[in-house]
């Protein structure tokens, strides 16, 4: 798979980044999830693994991801958004509170390939799931910059 096609605009970045803290908001507003304004952007409907992380203060408050695609890639950002933020065992629910002082950041993985022969594995390398340099993980600091 060519590498650059895979890639997300900023402007995709960004609207995955306000889709995760929209989906948390609707959460703790007991309305429906939020959807993007438009599915068109670019990978939006591939299935990709991805990881969401909420940090507060700069400290971990949950993760979770996967690495296997579940569904298209909006969808999945919304659904592990709230799942990071309230079902990580390793922490309490988030509250209201503490999402208006969290930071979100969005790993984006490639999809995946087949394989056509097991020769192609090579032990050791992670370059399937380490962020490419063009495209790392999204997170809302990048995007003050």
């Amino acid at each position: 798979m060519n590498e650059r096609a895979s890639a997300l605009s900023e402007a995709a970045r960004r609207d995955l980044l306000d889709l995760a803290r929209r989906s948390l908001e609707a959460y703790f507003g007991g309305e429906p999830p939020p959807r993007l304004a438009s599915d068109r952007a670019e990978a939006f409907g591939q299935a990709r693994g991805i990881f969401v992380t909420w940090r507060v203060g700069g400290e971990l408050r949950g993760c979770i991801g996967t690495l296997a695609p579940e569904g298209d890639l909006a969808r999945a950002v919304a659904d592990f958004a709230r799942r990071a933020a309230l079902e990580d065992p390793r922490f309490p629910p988030m509250t209201a509170a503490e999402l208006q002082v969290a930071d979100v950041e969005i790993s984006v993985l490639t999809a995946p390939e087949a394989l056509k022969d097991a020769s192609e594995i090579e032990i050791g390398l992670e370059e399937d799931v380490e962020p490419q340099e063009d495209e790392g993980p999204l997170s809302e600091e990048d995007q003050e910059r």
